[in-house]
């Protein structure tokens, strides 16, 4: 504003300079032209003064939009200024948020890794049991054939093995007379010859179950003589033969696990049988198990 002033100033003294030298009157005439010569430069000087004042307040208006347009300007940079501040915070803020995310899951993957590579472990170990186990049962029903080879010969009894289950099936008349529950005395080596077998797997039950053809004559129903044949092993077993009363389990199914027709005296025959299986534990602990829920 002030170089715009002193520029106005300069050209006031320029205009000055340049009118026209008044010449010394020689007489009254000359005077008189002087005097219109000198209001001519006057005039000429103050329409030029008008136009310059005029343009000085143009310029006067214009630098105050300018100003205000800048005072605007300004005002914007600094609200773009903060607000890009913010954003750097933001970013900075969710570049963090987003790392300690990925730092996060990156720590779970491994440990989930970890977990599975344990239960890969741990499945081929349980895997390696079952192999071995498998193997031992598969042994110890080999050894059983060969000391109960006599009666397997005459279709009395069966050795079974499937996978980790062994099973003996046994004729009722090698144990029992007809609708008797008590153990003849001459075949209760078969049982303990079973029970040695047995004997190698502490881990496991071993479930007797008593098989008949039809309701017998003295009996209420099938149930109860397959029971009390059941139930007679299984006091052999714990009382004779020393076994774990906690492993073993009396069961009946009377007439309703037919292996043959019971229409003929030959499918009668081999209905009539008991069985003794080993099995897993976890098949029988039921009371453990309610008891867990429990707690």
């Amino acid at each position: 504003m002030k170089t715009m002033i002193a520029a106005l100033g300069l050209l006031l003294v320029l205009a000055s300079c340049q009118t026209t030298p008044i010449p010394v009157p020689e007489d009254k005439s000359s005077e008189w032209e002087a005097r219109e010569a000198l209001t001519r430069d006057r005039d000429s000087l103050l329409a030029k003064t008008g136009q310059l004042e005029f343009q000085i307040l143009g310029l006067k208006a214009t630098l105050k939009v300018n100003e205000g347009l800048l005072a605007q300007y300004q005002e914007q940079l600094k609200v773009l200024s903060d607000d890009l501040s913010v954003m750097a915070r933001l970013k900075e803020g969710s570049r963090a948020q987003a790392e300690s995310a990925l730092a996060s899951a990156l720590m779970e993957s491994e440990s989930l890794k970890a977990e599975i590579a344990q239960l890969k472990q741990e499945r081929n170990r349980l895997s390696q049991q079952l192999v071995e186990e498998a193997q031992r049962i598969a042994a110890a029903a080999d050894q059983l054939r060969k000391t109960l080879k006599a009666e397997i010969d005459r279709g009395n009894l069966e050795v079974v093995q499937f996978e980790s289950i062994l099973i003996v099936n046994i004729n009722d008349s090698l144990l029992f007379a007809p609708d008797s529950p008590l153990l003849k005395d001459q075949y209760k080596p078969i049982l303990a010859a079973v029970a040695d077998a047995f004997r190698q797997f502490p881990d496991k039950v071993v479930r007797v179950e008593g098989h008949t053809a039809v309701a017998p004559s003295r009996w209420s129903s099938s149930w109860d003589l397959g029971a009390a044949r059941a139930v007679n092993v299984v006091l052999y077993l714990q009382q004779e033969q020393k076994i774990d009363p906690t492993r073993l389990v009396a069961l009946s199914f009377g007439e309703y696990r037919p292996l043959a027709p019971n229409t003929t005296a030959e499918g009668r025959s081999e209905n009539r049988r008991v069985q003794l299986v080993l099995v897993e534990r976890p098949l029988y602990q039921v009371q453990e198990l309610i008891n867990s829920r429990a707690q």
